[in-house]
């Protein structure tokens, strides 16, 4: 039983200031364990569990600590999927995650920092909200405390990201077309999409498009949808693809993926713009940019 005790506290770190001593008492027998010194930044291992030593009026601080580690952990990933094990509930949310990134749309976060200053949601204690600036734009993330460590809530967080958006589209609002298209450089807006060949890939169909900003603006965001038909007319189904960060007059290639189709079968297509963001190099976004751009398809 000693064994087991010590063993759980294997993973002390000693200090030499503000430590205090401190004994396991084995309530039937008496047998006194110790001592221990647990100091504040002291972490206990028991079972498989780690625990921080802090002082009552110190633990939101530990917490907010942890979960900054935990959130930047999750900008820096490379691919969205990998982002998955520090989700809450990542299997649940995945699907979401995934039609929200699409194929090829996701582009990790290269510059960012982490405010200071993370709120407590007043609905949740186990909770705390980050603004994170990336690239000169602020969003906002929700980071939970769970049963399995820190996790980042992406659907809390996504709520919030709605939040900032309408937001935006109401001062948006106030604005004039012509003062919008001045700001964020959208006189003659074109998005050229040019799907260069289509292929079977197992069972699924899959349109390769190139696309190019033609245009003065900087698209942070953008996503196309395309729906398919046989040479009779009849419609075989609909998808997208996104992708960002796309600078005014490059080009970016991206696929269009269609479930149990088959290529062959495939004799034309219409090309939709589904949603664009424009951002300026102060951080301001037009959320809905698409009303400002016309699609040509390049043939």
């Amino acid at each position: 039983m000693k064994q087991l005790i010590m063993f759980a506290f294997c993973a002390l770190l000693y200090a030499t200031s503000w430590a205090q001593e401190y004994y396991l008492v084995n309530k039937a027998t008496g047998e006194e364990t110790g001592p221990f010194l647990l100091n504040p930044g002291s972490e206990i291992k028991v079972g498989t569990t780690l625990y921080t030593v802090a002082a009552k009026n110190q633990a939101t601080a530990v917490f907010t600590n942890s979960a900054e580690q935990v959130l930047n952990a999750y900008l820096t990933c490379q691919h969205w999927e990998d982002r998955i094990p520090l989700v809450v509930d990542g299997d649940k949310t995945s699907p979401a995650m995934r039609q929200y990134y699409g194929t090829g749309g996701f582009q990790p976060s290269r510059y960012f920092t982490i405010g200071t200053n993370a709120t407590a949601l007043p609905s949740d204690k186990q909770a705390r909200v980050f603004t994170v600036n990336l690239s000169g734009s602020a969003s906002r993330y929700v980071v939970r405390r769970t049963p399995v460590g820190f996790r980042v809530d992406w659907l809390a967080s996504q709520v919030l990201w709605r939040e900032d958006e309408e937001e935006q589209k109401q001062e948006i609002a106030k604005q004039s077309e012509t003062e919008i298209r001045q700001k964020y450089s959208l006189s003659n807006a074109v998005f050229q999409v040019k799907v260069e060949r289509v292929e079977q890939v197992v069972s699924y169909t899959v349109l390769h498009i190139k696309v190019t900003n033609a245009s003065k603006a900087f698209i942070g965001y953008w996503s196309v949808t395309a729906a398919i038909y046989d040479n009779q007319g009849k419609y075989l189904g609909q998808a997208l693809t996104n992708g960002q960060n796309l600078q005014p007059g490059s080009f970016s290639f991206s696929k269009i993926n269609f479930a149990d189709v088959r290529a062959h079968t495939v004799a034309k297509w219409t090309l939709k713009l589904d949603r664009m963001i424009i951002e300026t190099s102060q951080g301001d976004k037009l959320p809905d940019g698409e009303k400002y751009f016309g699609l040509e398809e390049v043939k």
